[in-house]
């Protein structure tokens, strides 16, 4: 007796803070949103679905506000509102009919409770309402986005849309999207043919379901399957990963080729072993900042600039200290080296000075941002393949120039022999110590 008492006062209690019905003046939408209320999150599911195939024009509005947390119901009147902030307080916006119903405090609006796995639900719902679009990139989009949710009902829809399907890039994702939803088929013949289909994938959620699949399935021949499989596309991975190493190699390469061109230049030119290359290479990427700093809102007019300028302020201080120390050292390649550290040091101390002692920021522009993406485990950065390119652009240019102008014959001559270049009046005399 005395727990009927107790349970009944808590029902008391409590009933002033359980919610009311959802009212939408749209009966399939009360349905949809009755179930969404429930404290039970496999019935809010059903509502979800319910939600999404009801058919309403603003079905996918209401799942995106549902998924994103900004759909609420008011307590007052038990409509559907979006949130909206309206002089800094919170305003309460009809969903279907964009009445305003004025300003409220938080504590008037009640949400509706999700979880992750609804969140995902939605994702997916979304994304077939998706897959009729007119537009290609849309479409494989959806497809995309249901790939981290299939279920064995998305093979046959994936199976009709396949009919009238014509972009090649959406058919190959829809035929891998059936196969993947197949792999939680019950039937196990099911289950192979499609990790069959699935083994050139290399799609993460398609490792995910394979891995799965070799650690837990029943079938002997299933688990068989998918260890070969994923083994399959775990090497093609590794493989992929070599192949990006290796790009990343060549990138970082392409600049210390640039600087070592520059050092056999000069050392092969003028005999001199220049300790300062490298700060001379420091002074153009600072002048592609300064010239970021003169034009902050035109990142790639700047970039444009900073490399002609780059050249030119790193070639004028490159014969300064020419024309101020080295010219009076030549012969004598200890003192070059001694001299040319101390200016290294000195150029060093003039950037922290003048700039800062900090790394500084230098901004990409648009079309050195993003990456090529080959595959879903392989993909290079522009910025780095511009580095590339435009290392291999200034090896041909200086080839030609070493090969094909008289200045080039003079530098090659000077390089190869400068006693008979020096003969030829090629190269000034270098008094030896």
């Amino acid at each position: 007796m005395l727990r009927i008492v107790v349970t009944t006062l808590l029902l008391c209690l409590m009933a002033p803070l359980m919610a009311a019905d959802i009212e939408t003046g749209v009966p399939i939408l009360d349905a949809a949103f009755g179930q969404l209320q429930d404290r039970n999150f496999d019935t809010k599911a059903e509502g979800v679905t319910a939600l999404a195939a009801s058919g309403h024009p603003q079905a996918s509005e209401l799942l995106r506000g549902l998924r994103d947390g900004d759909l609420r119901y008011l307590k007052d009147n038990n409509r559907l509102v979006w949130m909206r902030d309206q002089a800094g307080d919170t305003a309460a916006i009809d969903v279907l009919n964009g009445e305003n119903y004025g300003t409220f405090g938080s504590r008037s609006f009640r949400k509706l409770a999700i979880n992750n796995a609804m969140r995902g639900q939605i994702d997916a719902l979304l994304a077939q309402r998706q897959l009729t679009d007119p537009d290609p990139a849309v479409r494989l989009a959806a497809v995309d986005a249901m790939l981290g949710n299939s279920e064995p009902a998305h093979a046959e829809m994936f199976a009709r849309l396949l009919t009238t399907e014509k972009d090649p890039a959406v058919r190959e994702a829809m035929q891998n999207a059936a196969s993947l939803a197949r792999l939680s088929d019950p039937d196990p013949q099911t289950r192979r043919k499609a990790i069959a289909n699935v083994a050139d994938s290399l799609e993460p959620v398609v490792r995910n379901g394979l891995t799965r699949l070799a650690n837990n399935d029943p079938n002997d021949a299933v688990r068989a399957d998918a260890a070969a499989a994923l083994q399959k596309i775990n090497d093609r991975a590794a493989l992929y990963g070599h192949l990006e190493t290796l790009f990343f190699g060549l990138s970082l390469g392409s600049v210390l080729v640039l600087a070592a061109i520059g050092l056999a230049i000069t050392f092969g030119v003028m005999g001199v072993i220049n300790m300062a290359h490298g700060e001379l290479i420091m002074l153009g990427a600072y002048t592609t900042y300064l010239i970021q700093l003169a034009l902050p809102d035109m990142t790639g007019l700047s970039i444009l600039l900073a490399v002609p300028a780059a050249f030119l302020v790193s070639g004028a201080v490159g014969v300064a200290i020419e024309r101020g120390v080295i010219r009076f050292l030549y012969g004598r390649p200890l003192e070059t080296l001694l001299a040319t550290f101390g200016i290294s040091l000195m150029l060093q101390q003039l950037v922290r000075t003048l700039i800062s002692p900090q790394n500084v920021p230098v901004s990409n522009p648009d079309f050195l941002s993003g990456s090529w993406q080959i595959n879903s485990v392989l993909s290079l950065t522009y910025n780095r393949l511009y580095i590339f390119v435009f290392c291999l652009l200034v090896f041909a240019g200086l080839f030609f120039v070493l090969k094909r102008t008289r200045l080039g014959l003079q530098v090659r001559a000077v390089s190869q022999n400068r006693a008979m270049a020096r003969a030829m009046g090629c190269a000034r005399p270098v008094s030896m110590p």
